[in-house]
């Protein structure tokens, strides 16, 4: 299993202050919005101190799992290497299950927010920066 930086059009994400969650939208019973504000100055092509709102589209969704930041280190980020708010997982347990039982070859997202972490096996997943959606 491996980690790997997601990079974004604002460069690396990354720190607990990174990414704030404002709204949490499912939007059907497979695909889930996360809208909220990045702090820019924790981006690494972004040199400025405002707030870039964000809207995170996960659409195909398999795996869902939302844990509280101090708990996600007993599980989802104990064996996480990389320092980054974005991460994907290669070659994971996940993927492999999802693979012999359903076929598919999903992408393993880990999405490290302020307060909540999220561990996603989908199909697709869209970042759009600048959104006042």
């Amino acid at each position: 299993m491996q980690h790997q930086i997601i990079n974004t059009e604002l460069g690396v994400i990354s720190g607990r202050d990174a990414i704030y969650l404002d709204k949490l939208n499912f939007t059907s019973t497979n695909e889930v919005e996360l809208i909220g504000e990045i702090n820019a100055s924790l981006c690494s092509q972004v040199n400025d101190e405002k707030y870039i709102p964000y809207k995170f589209i996960v659409k195909g969704i398999y795996y869902f799992n939302m844990v509280e930041l101090d708990i996600s280190y007993t599980n989802v980020l104990r064996d996480v290497e990389v320092n980054s708010s974005l991460i994907e997982v290669i070659g994971s347990d996940l993927l492999t299950t999802i693979k012999e039982v359903r076929g598919l070859n999903l992408r393993h997202l880990i999405i490290c927010t302020y307060d909540e972490i999220f561990e996603i096996a989908c199909k697709e997943f869209e970042m759009k920066f600048n959104t006042n959606d």
